[in-house]
């Protein structure tokens, strides 16, 4: 599945929920928990499409990496 298709996967159960179908009726019929379901809905309503796309799990920070130059 390719990431325009996963949007769009994601996007149809997000749709259900907001048809007023029950979020965890909705999880277990697409494969998820109702957690991450409530997580895609609420993004999905601050960002719209773009918020149901997949994020990087890397740290944005690390605050004990050594420096560049310490660790040359």
């Amino acid at each position: 599945m390719d990431l325009q298709q996963l949007t769009e996967y994601r996007y149809r159960a997000v749709r259900e929920v907001l048809g007023g179908s029950p979020i965890g009726e909705v999880a277990a019929q697409y494969g998820t928990s109702r957690q991450t379901l409530h997580a895609r809905w609420k993004r999905f309503e601050r960002e719209g499409m773009p918020g149901l796309t997949g994020r990087s799990r890397r740290p944005r920070n690390s605050p004990t990496r050594l420096s560049s130059e310490v660790e040359a």
